[in-house]
């Protein structure tokens, strides 16, 4: 296969999932369709199937990918940021910036994540789920690791970056339909998220015990 075939045919696939991003933030899992989304991504229902043979598998693509992206992108340059000993703050700063921009980037794929469960078949469900946790298995890991190494508290650092990753990821999907809107613009919210999280951190640290205490 010549590489102006495997371009033209990754063109494609990027052209379908977008598509396919579309109709079921619009539609749901149930209510799009295999025909309406090769329709809007301007390809024949073949070329589709070519490269996504069931909904099944073109909707897990479609879930998964927006986290799966910002894993890759983050971990393949965390190490190289830890190197250059940024102040903490600034860490998770960084963290949850590329986490809401990625996320603010696919609210709807991000809706439909957190709130379709009932929708879905449960092989589906579990497909997704699971590809979701294995691709950020290695995001938990490191910044587990990079909380103990700055000298807080590591025991429960799986359920700080847990609960970090789920502030951004329910802020974006509900932001306004829940609380109402706010003026303030995506930056002061970030910041402000990385100074409550900062905070939270800090409480235990150096005594180790627990802030409730």
């Amino acid at each position: 296969m010549s590489p102006t075939t495997r371009r033209r045919s990754s063109d494609l696939q990027a052209l379908i999932v977008v598509a396919a991003e579309e109709e079921f933030s619009h539609l749901g899992y149930k209510g799009a369709t295999m025909a309406a989304i090769a329709s809007r991504a301007g390809v024949t229902r073949s070329v589709l199937t070519r490269h996504f043979a069931t909904k099944a598998d073109l909707f897990a693509e479609v879930m998964t990918k927006p986290l799966l992206q910002f894993a890759d992108s983050w971990t393949s340059r965390w190490a190289d940021r830890l190197a250059e000993e940024p102040p903490e703050l600034e860490l998770v700063y960084e963290f949850i910036s590329d986490l809401f921009e990625n996320s603010r980037n696919h609210t709807g794929v991000l809706r439909l994540l957190m709130f379709s469960g009932e929708q879905l078949e449960p092989e589906v469900r579990k497909q997704v789920w699971e590809t979701i946790d294995e691709g950020m298995s290695a995001v938990l890991e490191i910044a587990v690791r990079t909380i103990a190494a700055h000298g807080y508290p590591a025991e429960h650092a799986d359920i700080t970056v847990r609960a970090l990753i789920s502030m951004v990821m329910g802020y974006v999907s509900m932001d306004s339909s829940v609380l109402g809107s706010i003026d303030a613009d995506d930056e002061v919210v970030v910041r402000h998220m990385s100074s409550l999280i900062m905070h939270g951190i800090s409480l235990g640290a150096d005594t180790g015990r627990d802030p409730a205490e």
